[in-house]
């Protein structure tokens, strides 16, 4: 027999074997470059193993978070979309962590467990099983997250992250429940890439390896005033530079007491110039949304010389429901206008307060908006509170989804007017009642 030994790193010297069981450890640990995927290598990798009995793959690691190849793997078995069977082992499978409870103890120890006491006993913990998580866990000074994430009960917990998380673990895994896979997959096109014409004759081309991902399109068979709102966090134009976003939510719903819901996704790697006209299509597509674009970046790309003709300033002239942050009655006073969402330490605090109260676990309140991308949920689960008084991705992680969807949370919850039904000019006319002389 053949047995083959190799890594991430240094991955030639198996593609060549055929081999019977194929092992791969730590899977969640490999780390994407321009260059390597782990997502292809495996499946270079599960090419060596022939379709037949008595053979074998596993794929196994230690969770390292959301977002990545493991844990897509894990879901899409867990769901029954792979030919792969999940298999977690919980802390209480580990007969060490047992301590014994002295039977003139048991009556006792049951009447005074927890509500975590008894989630645990729901999992399949035994009671000298949750005896020695409660005894370990005061000894050790953990608090309830720290405990979940250093010693997993069920793969949720196993896959979350610090125990400095900003959203609540509950939280999100209710949000997570309404993600759905995108309706479709493609890009805007028009006349132009960017410039005036860029908004012209704009249409969705459908590319199965497009990066606007659509919920629901555009709908324009009911005039509605403010529905949609679009925000965009800016990233970098390199593979390795945070992702830009582009986000739309649709706020139709809360006409009748609803909650809005996001509709549409932008993410990938773009200039800057592009970037912020392909908002602007996405924005007019969208049936003329309010358009906010996270401005700092956009500023830095400008002549440095003070003139106002930044992008923002360019895309004024052909777009005109763009989100300022100048007083309005400042602007009657001659003030000129400045375009987009400024992000510093208060704002960015702002939008991320308002998000966790979106998000917050209530018996008798559901979540303010519907998500549907589980990207933003899973960049949620990697959020933390880090030295500093800061916020941001766990090394290693990114935070673009979540800033764009605090951004646009912020937007439809705390700074538009409610969105309202506009008659047109037709339906005036046939509400319009006529008067008789006799009756003036």
């Amino acid at each position: 027999g053949i047995i083959g030994i190799g890594s991430f790193e240094e991955p030639d010297n198996l593609r060549t074997f055929t081999f019977q069981m194929l092992h791969l450890s730590e899977v969640a640990s490999w780390q994407e470059t321009l260059l390597k995927k782990p997502k292809d290598f495996i499946q270079a990798l599960r090419a060596t193993v022939p379709r037949k009995s008595h053979t074998l793959i596993a794929l196994e690691s230690t969770a390292k978070g959301v977002g990545n190849f493991f844990h897509d793997e894990w879901l899409a078995a867990e769901s029954g979309r792979s030919g792969y069977k999940p298999v977690f082992i919980p802390w209480f499978f580990i007969e060490e962590y047992q301590i014994p409870i002295m039977e003139s103890d048991m009556r006792s120890f049951i009447e005074g467990m927890t509500e975590r006491m008894w989630e645990l006993w729901s999992e399949g913990a035994t009671l000298e099983g949750i005896n020695w998580y409660t005894i370990f866990m005061r000894e050790e000074n953990y608090d309830d997250q720290r405990m979940r994430e250093e010693y997993p009960s069920n793969a949720k917990e196993a896959f979350q992250t610090s125990g400095f998380r900003v959203f609540p673990f509950k939280d999100v895994e209710r949000m997570r429940q309404e993600c759905i896979d995108p309706e479709f997959k493609g890009e805007l096109v028009a006349d132009a890439q960017k410039g005036k014409e860029s908004l012209s004759n704009i249409s969705f081309m459908d590319q199965p390896t497009g990066r606007l991902w659509v919920w629901a399109k555009p709908d324009t068979t009911i005039k509605v005033k403010n529905r949609y709102a679009v925000f965009v966090d800016i990233g970098g134009t390199t593979h390795k530079a945070d992702f830009s976003v582009i986000r739309v939510i649709d706020r139709y719903w809360m006409i009748s007491g609803g909650k809005p819901e996001f509709v549409a996704t932008w993410r990938g790697h773009v200039d800057h110039d592009l970037l912020a006209w392909k908002a602007a299509q996405i924005a007019k597509w969208y049936d003329n949304a309010l358009l906010a674009v996270e401005e700092n970046s956009l500023d830095r790309e400008s002549d440095g010389y003070g003139h106002f003709y930044t992008i923002l300033d360019q895309i004024a002239d052909h777009y005109d429901n763009l989100y300022s942050r100048t007083n309005p009655d400042k602007i009657k006073e001659g003030t000129p206008v400045k375009y987009g969402f400024w992000t510093n330490h208060q704002t960015k605090n702002m939008i991320i307060d308002r998000l966790i109260a979106a998000i917050r676990l209530q018996e008798d309140k559901e979540p303010e908006y519907s998500e549907t991308d589980k990207r933003a949920c899973d960049e949620m689960d990697q959020y933390e509170n880090k030295p500093g008084n800061k916020m941001g991705a766990v090394d290693g992680a990114k935070d673009d989804m979540v800033i764009c969807t605090a951004g646009c949370v912020w937007l439809a919850l705390e700074y538009m007017d409610p969105p309202r039904k506009v008659e047109t000019h037709k339906s005036k006319r046939k509400s319009r009642k006529v008067v008789g002389e006799a009756s003036i």
